[in-house]
Formats: C-alpha cells, structure tokens, sequence
C-alpha cells in the first residue's frame, strides 16, 4: 500500500482556500499513485477554529466541504480532518472518504484541555475507534 501524508499549512477559517490547497496535493497523489492519503487533524477549517465553532454556518461549511472533497477524490482513499457538526457541541473528526462518497467517521475521543488547548471547551469527545480496510490492509483510528 503506498501512503502519502499531506501536511498543509491550513488557515483557520478559509475553508474554501484549505480546501483547494487539499485538491491540489489530492492531484499530485494521483500522479504517483497513492493508495492512501491522509490530511492533518483540522485541515478543512484549520486548527485551532475556537469561537468559529460557535458559528452554525461555519459547521455547516465544513460538512459541505467534506462532501465536495469527497466528490472529487473518486481515485484513492483519502482522510481529513473537520469538525463536524452535532448537539450540543461539534466534534473533531476525520472523514474516510473513497469513491466519490464520505464512507467513515472517526470522532477523536481524547481532548487536549492543557496549556494551549482547548477542545473540551468546543467539543464533545467521540466514544468509538475506527477501523477501515485499504488495499487488504487493515488500519485503526
């Protein structure tokens, strides 16, 4: 299985930008025939969003944003990091998309609440792993 790591410098808030600069590496994973590529924690809306979390049309943007780069990266599995919205609080999850489709959702359980973070203030923790199968491997998230 080959594997690619996108580490992008997203902007907390342009989802549009962030999105477009993941089309792009999503174009040079295909040229060198990447099996899976994964996206940093937050990549969709940047990190760390805080109070823009508090917004519905924000959250709103995000899952729409998933669902367009799911859309478009029919080629290979591809993970990313968003926050997805739900009550009372959104969660900090990564999209397993693959075939044009958001296919899984893992929704991080452990937040960091020390120093610089913040995340249980904006989300609320995820309770299950995730497990998903590529190219006859079997990952854990």
């Amino acid at each position: 299985m080959r594997v690619a790591l996108a580490q992008i410098n997203a902007t907390v808030g342009d989802i549009e930008g962030n999105l477009k600069k993941m089309l792009t590496f999503y174009q040079q994973a295909q040229k060198l025939k990447v099996d899976l590529l994964i996206f940093p924690e937050m990549a969709i809306c940047g990190y760390p969003p805080e109070d823009l979390l508090l917004k519905k049309h924000f959250l709103t943007d995000n899952r729409k944003a998933i669902d367009q780069l799911a859309d478009k990266c029919n080629k290979m599995t591809v993970i990313a990091g968003f926050a997805e919205p739900d009550n009372p609080k959104p969660y900090n999850a990564l999209a397993v998309v693959a075939d044009g489709k958001v296919k899984k959702i893992y929704r991080k359980g452990l937040l960091p609440n020390y120093d610089v973070f913040d995340e249980i203030r904006y989300f609320q923790p995820g309770t299950e792993p995730l497990v998903i199968d590529i190219s006859k491997e079997r990952i854990l998230l």
